[in-house]
């Protein structure tokens, strides 16, 4: 069977700090190609450098794609490749490995605030040989592996639990995250892959990387019944769905890419942000998390 990813599913839990009244941030970044002749240089090291300097309480996570391995067709290719050829893929091996840990090193700053990585559809399978045993990694994951984080295979179920530390006082928000599959070429096509996503899942933001469009925007709100000292409230939470961003430039003069080839779509370079902010009911008096979400310059 051939996958376009690793065609792995994680959900994970996680509890973030955050006082009633405050706000955390979720930073998701991914489809950064950083090998690529195409790689957003400047775009990608100015984002960096103005996380790093952000004093505001945020965590990150990858959406897949961080550099520009192979997709399936080539995979398959190396895999069935004469024995000839074993010093090639030493060649790409090595070259593979050098590139995962340059970008680690890129990351490592914003590690302890990263939750996890997502695997995308650009990778290679790097191999380790120590002491006559042979280890094959998925190159997301030995990224993952390098800066001490959890992979998160292609897709995600995250279960956020906002706690501020006293009794009672915590809410939880849920995310259902994908590399990026279909959506079409347009803004609004790429946005209705991601709500048919979000429609199969108890959660109330939907994300997706992959075709390189950038916006988040929120699709309605879920209502429900809850009982709060025997009466009953009705409560109700917006939804939200975006698309991830990218820092590939496929319109450069003089340089060949499949963007052009295909007419496609300028990317949209940069990153989404969401705010997360815990907040106390004044009806209710129950704790719930609002969200906000928007595309920085």
């Amino acid at each position: 069977m051939s996958l376009r990813t690793d065609g792995i599913f994680e959900p994970r839990f996680y509890t973030l700090p955050c006082r009633v009244g405050e706000s955390i941030w979720l930073r998701p970044f991914g489809d950064v190609h950083r090998d690529a002749p195409h790689h957003a240089a400047h775009e990608w090291q100015s984002w960096l450098k103005r996380v790093t300097r952000d004093s505001r309480p945020a965590w990150y996570f990858g959406m897949g794609d961080y550099c520009d391995f192979m997709r399936a067709h080539t995979r398959a290719l190396v895999a069935h490749a004469e024995i000839e050829a074993e010093n090639v893929q030493d060649r790409l091996n090595e070259g593979g490995k050098r590139t995962v840990e340059e970008l680690a090193e890129e990351l490592r700053p914003l590690s302890k605030r990263i939750i996890g990585l997502l695997g995308g559809n650009h990778w290679m399978e790097l191999v380790f040989r120590k002491k006559g045993e042979t280890t094959r990694v998925h190159s997301d994951k030995h990224l993952a592996n390098l800066l001490d984080v959890e992979y998160l295979g292609t897709q995600s179920h995250l279960v956020l639990t906002l706690d501020d530390g006293k009794a009672g006082k915590r809410a939880e928000v849920k995310l259902i995250i994908h590399h990026g599959a279909g959506g079409g070429g347009t803004i609004g096509g790429g946005l209705n892959r991601v709500i048919r996503m979000l429609n199969g899942w108890h959660a109330s933001i939907g994300l997706m990387g992959d075709n390189h469009q950038r916006g988040i925007v929120p699709v309605g709100s879920q209502l429900d019944s809850r009982l709060v000292a025997g009466r009953a409230v009705v409560v109700d939470s917006v939804r939200f769905v975006g698309r991830t961003g990218s820092f590939y430039c496929g319109y450069e003069p003089g340089l060949p890419s499949y963007v052009v080839d295909k007419a496609f779509e300028p990317s949209n370079i940069g990153t989404i942000e969401i705010e997360l902010a815990l907040r106390k009911h004044p009806r209710t008096g129950l704790h719930y998390v609002a969200i906000g979400g928007y595309q920085p310059a």
